[in-house]
């Protein structure tokens, strides 16, 4: 079972550098990005799955700024798991769209954004790299059978 836990900015700002090192083994200062909240997925003991940074754009709309698997869980179901629990967490908080971006090179997220029904709608470019947006409607998610668990 994958449990879900919503943590305020600030609260968030405390626990921000740790959790990025973890997750990407490189510094990421806390007030690199401006964030509504922040989620954690976690199991039964308590355990990190992965943690997610949300912006609200409006009362329909939230986007999914940062985020990734810790070591222990990358490449499991438990990540899978996860991102149907947030997607759950966005139709219990109301939200109708969520949207993100994915580096074109991250293959394993951008397998997993397709399983959770999230559709590409744009492309960023930068000097770094390349980003493709995703959106997924929360009513196309529960047509897909993903919301019924």
């Amino acid at each position: 079972m994958v449990y879900v836990e919503h943590i305020d900015k600030d609260n968030w700002k405390s626990m921000s550098k740790d959790s990025h090192m973890t997750v990407f083994l490189e510094e990421r200062e806390p007030d690199m990005d401006r964030i509504d909240y922040a989620l954690l997925a976690v199991t039964e003991e308590q355990k990190i799955i992965l943690y997610l940074t949300c912006t609200e754009f409006d009362k329909n709309t939230v986007y999914w700024n940062h985020g990734g698997a810790t070591p222990p869980f990358k490449k499991t179901v438990k990540v899978i798991q996860a991102y149907d629990a947030f997607l759950h967490k966005m139709k219990d908080m109301g939200y109708k769209n969520v949207i993100m971006h994915v580096r074109n090179d991250n293959k394993s997220m951008l397998k997993l954004a397709a399983r959770s029904g999230f559709k590409i709608v744009g492309i960023r470019v930068n000097e770094k790299c390349i980003l493709l947006e995703h959106r997924v409607t929360i009513e196309e998610w529960l047509g897909n059978d993903r919301g019924h668990g």
